[in-house]
């Protein structure tokens, strides 16, 4: 009817936004299945509306990407809402450095947080 407020799916919506953000991160199923200790498959099928996910699962899934669950529910991402994410990516690279390159990387931190 005229005037009445469009029906949204929730789960096409946090589908979307779980597929769009594991594409920004640049991460695959597998990876994104990985950190979330869930299988591929399923989260192929989360990820096409065609499962729907547990609270739990949504809140791992969430985590793995960096979101708050309420994030996750969100249509569209909020702008200055990447510092989970960007702690999260920063977390993986210095996890595969060298002792050497880890403290290096943790100079070059802290000389660009210390100059403004």
């Amino acid at each position: 009817m005229a005037g009445e407020p469009r029906k949204i799916d929730v789960y096409t919506l946090v589908a979307g936004r779980i597929r769009d953000e594991r594409r920004r991160i640049g991460w695959t199923l597998e990876k994104l299945a990985a950190v979330a200790g869930i299988s591929t498959g399923f989260l192929a099928y989360i990820e096409q509306a065609k499962k729907k996910p547990s609270l739990m699962t949504a809140q791992r899934i969430a985590d793995a990407l960096g979101l708050s669950l309420a994030e996750l529910f969100q249509s569209e991402r909020v702008p200055g809402s990447d510092g989970g994410r960007i702690a999260h990516q920063l977390k993986d690279i210095i996890g595969a450095a060298s002792p050497r390159k880890k403290s290096l990387m943790l100079q070059v931190i802290k000389t660009i947080a210390q100059s403004g």
